[in-house]
């Protein structure tokens, strides 16, 4: 059996999922589940690159608002100043980069066994399901698991301890 998400080249050829794949018995049992992306909470989230590499000498990650501003030659107060602002995102901007996150989540989805965006969709106001765009939390972690075992005819995880991950968990979205 074989459990994957799909991976490009750009992690190393041979960690690719093409490559992995030539490498298994026809029979093999195979299971894809998606790459859990979603930008609903940070729609500011964005990789800075340089000739397509991304730049990763400060962080992975750069808030395009920041670098937006600066390019604009805005001075630091300023750019602080706007984006500490609570009404910096409008409600519709907000349930727009939800939706389109969702959609961009949905197409991955397609060549995929499981899915998990109605889980997002239901629950990103409720429960906090990523840390960053890239990274899930548990719930949405045991949520793919509990669907793996379900596309395998078998029971899910434990529900109590599912509820205890969620006992610590905050979340905050902002609408006015």
């Amino acid at each position: 059996m074989f459990i994957y998400q799909n991976n490009g080249a750009s992690y190393g050829e041979k960690s690719s999922t093409d490559f992995l794949l030539k490498m298994l018995k026809p029979n093999c049992l195979k299971i894809s589940f998606p790459n859990s992306h979603y930008k609903g909470y940070n729609p500011e989230t964005t990789y800075l690159k340089h000739n397509g590499i991304i730049v990763k000498r400060f962080c992975d990650y750069h808030d395009s608002n920041v670098i937006k501003d600066y390019l604009l030659g805005k001075s630091e107060s300023d750019v602080v100043s706007s984006i500490l602002d609570i009404e910096y995102y409008s409600n519709d901007f907000i349930w727009e980069n939800a939706k389109n996150s969702l959609s961009e989540l949905r197409k991955r989805e397609m060549i995929t066994d499981i899915i998990i965006s109605d889980f997002i969709e239901e629950n990103w106001t409720k429960i906090k399901l990523f840390h960053s765009m890239n990274h899930p939390t548990n719930l949405v972690l045991l949520e793919i698991a509990d669907r793996i075992l379900t596309n395998l005819g078998l029971p899910k995880l434990n529900t109590a301890e599912r509820n205890s991950q969620q006992t610590n968990i905050q979340i905050q979205v902002i609408l006015n």
